[in-house]
């Protein structure tokens, strides 16, 4: 996978921010010492006497306080691989806008992500998400004229992610023929949304490895996810093995159905 270093800030800035861990501290000097190169998680862990899991941790506190961002290179409108992509600084960039940045960097000449493109209708699918509306629709509205609202309990937020639950569990069932509680499905809600809220991962990503994982079940390299909780402590492994795919990845509008109906 491709490293890419975007100078943003002066490299020292991670080496002296108190809310990095020396571990993360380390990766972060690693990695923009290793720029421009390919890197792997194998390579990474080799690289220490750590092991794997002290890697996924570094990996998620560094894009959970915004010095990593994993993306999907562009060349000419079309997927061209993935890259990862350092930051000297915190960055507030959103995703499409790191990876065509980063294309941009790699190939030579500002690349256009498909999202920048094209401007899709959004479909309501078992994805669509009340909560992103209000806020969209909320960012419309005259500052002077708006009224404060309660921000979304618990009970909400993690209702938000009964849908990627029950994605989740139809994929399981579909391939190991595992039925979900519907309390289980509450506490796989439950930790998705820790994974979104807690570790930092787009709704996006979840739903692209759902997606992915549901085709690749059982695969080499494949981590075996059988509950919410597995799908977030084993999301960084998941995405090794998406990148380890190559371009196989599915793409945003992909999807499956359940009952005719494509979710």
């Amino acid at each position: 996978m491709r490293l890419i270093v975007l100078n943003n800030g002066p490299t020292a800035t991670g080496r002296e921010d108190p809310l990095l861990s020396w571990r993360a501290k380390g990766l972060l000097w690693w990695l923009l010492n290793t720029a421009h190169k390919s890197v792997s998680s194998h390579s990474i862990v080799e690289a220490s006497m750590e092991g794997r899991d002290a890697k996924d941790y570094a990996l998620k506190e560094l894009e959970r306080q915004g010095y990593l961002r994993r993306v999907r290179l562009h060349r000419e409108g079309r997927i061209a691989g993935w890259g990862w992509v350092v930051f000297t600084a915190p960055t507030r960039m959103t995703h499409e806008e790191v990876a065509e940045v980063a294309s941009g960097k790699v190939f030579g000449t500002p690349q256009e992500t498909k999202k920048s493109t094209q401007k899709k209708e959004r479909k309501k699918d078992i994805f669509s998400d009340p909560l992103d509306n209000q806020i969209l629709e909320s960012q419309e509205v005259d500052v002077k004229s708006s009224v404060s609202v309660s921000p979304p309990s618990l009970k909400d937020r993690t209702a938000r992610f009964v849908p990627y639950a029950k994605k989740l569990a139809y994929v399981i069932k579909q391939a190991k023929n595992i039925k979900t509680s519907p309390q289980r499905l509450q506490a796989w809600a439950n930790e998705i949304r820790k994974l979104h809220e807690v570790d930092g991962v787009s709704t996006r990503r979840i739903k692209q490895a759902i997606i992915w994982y549901r085709k690749n079940i059982g695969g080499q390299y494949v981590p075996v996810v059988e509950s919410g909780e597995s799908l977030r402590n084993k999301f960084v492994r998941l995405e090794d093995a998406m990148a380890r795919a190559g371009d196989d990845q599915p793409d945003e509008e992909d999807g499956f159905r359940i009952g005719g109906i494509k979710i």
